[in-house]
This record gives C-alpha cells, sequence and structure tokens, in this order.
C-alpha cells in the first residue's frame, strides 16, 4: 500500500512466460484505488520473486535473478531508477535485514557483512569477525568466491560445525541468528525437513526472521 492509501504498488503479470520453469514475466504497476485504473511503471521486467517496502512511497526492495541465482535490487519510484546491488548463484550464503528506523539494508554473504542505503549506495563492508572462540576461527584457506567445493570462512564449519552469521550448522538446517533467509524463487520452492528450518516466523513484530 501507498502511505496516503490511495492505492499500491504490485507485480503484474506480464502474460509473458521465462521458460525453464521460472513461471510469468512481470513488471511494476502501480494502482488507484478511486479511479480503479493500473499503470505499469517504467522498470525492468523480468524474474521477479518478491517486493516490499524500504522507504514507504519511495523505494522498494525487490528479489530478482533466475533459476538458482539470487539478486537483491532497490527500485527508487520517485526518481525512475533501479539498481542491482546482490546477484548471486551462492544462495545458501546470502541473508538480508532492513533497518526501516536507520533506513539501512544489511547483506551478509560469505565472509562480510555489507551496509547499504535505502537507495543501495552501499555504505561499508565490515568481515565477520574472527577469533572470537574455536567456532569462529578464520579458515586461512578461505575462498572470496565459495563456489562448490571451496574454503568457507570459518575453520569449524568446514568441520561441519556452524557456519557463522547466515545460520549455524548446515547452510541448509540451522536458524540464521541474525537475518532472514535470502534464495532464489526455485530454491524456495525446494522443501527443507526436520527443525531448524530457515523460514520461520518472527516470534515479536518487527524482529528479523
Amino acid at each position: 500500500m501507498l502511505p496516503d492509501s490511495s492505492g499500491f504498488i504490485y507485480l503484474k503479470d506480464t502474460g509473458e512466460r521465462l521458460g525453464d520453469g521460472a513461471g510469468p514475466k512481470y513488471g511494476l504497476a502501480k494502482y488507484e484505488l478511486a479511479g480503479r485504473k493500473s499503470e505499469d511503471l517504467p522498470f525492468e521486467r523480468g524474474f521477479w520473486g518478491a517486493i516490499e517496502w524500504m522507504t514507504p512511497g519511495r523505494t522498494l526492495l525487490a528479489k530478482n535473478g533466475f533459476d538458482d541465482v539470487f539478486g537483491l535490487q532497490v527500485v527508487d519510484l520517485e526518481a525512475g531508477q533501479e539498481k542491482q546491488i546482490l546477484s548471486t548463484d551462492d544462495v545458501d550464503y546470502a541473508r538480508y535485514a532492513y533497518n526501516p528506523f536507520a533506513r539501512q539494508l544489511l547483506i551478509s554473504e560469505q565472509g562480510k557483512l555489507t551496509f547499504c542505503s535505502d537507495t543501495g549506495a552501499k555504505l561499508s563492508v565490515v568481515p565477520w569477525p574472527d577469533g572470537l572462540d574455536e567456532a569462529t576461527r578464520k579458515n586461512p584457506n578461505f575462498s572470496q568466491e565459495p563456489g562448490d567445493g571451496a574454503a568457507l570462512y570459518y575453520l569449524a564449519a568446514s568441520q561441519g560445525g556452524r557456519v557463522g552469521p547466515d545460520g549455524s550448522g548446515s547452510p541448509r538446517t540451522g536458524p540464521g541468528w541474525l537475518i532472514s533467509s535470502a534464495r532464489s524463487e526455485r530454491a524456495q520452492a525446494m522443501p527443507f525437513a526436520g527443525p531448524g528450518s530457515f523460514w520461520r516466523k518472527p516470534t515479536e513484530p518487527g524482529r528479523p526472521r
């Protein structure tokens, strides 16, 4: 919903299909309640997984990507601009959370935390903690681009321990202690059985999942 309740922004099915099981091609649209009319907005049309407000009425955080690639982009409705701020096929190690009070987006990838403004500008990059305890000893063989079979950031993780700020234990079973899971739409549809699933409802309003 728009802040003045005059309408809402939504994902509109263009009637085209992306193929390869990726579903419809979507575009951003605005619906005005008073006039009962929809207006297509001049932004990218393609794979959109979900949208949510960053600054209500001004900027949106949109999930996008394709197949197993996960992406985040910021859409500035006032400026008419969109900015891709994350694109990765390493979906097991991408998490994010938005602080509406500070208007900052926090992204956790393997080995680093990135803080962005509500317009997508990168504010700072902070490495995951190193040497706080046995579980947070940095792996000397860590690769900046993990990929399949590459060394994880923490030594304990490579030996079967917890992973780090994006979840404990196996990336697919441990609950993230700080930020919500960021996965492609196809990956979201995959069943993950057992306790500790990423997809948990917050226990209190406003707390990150």
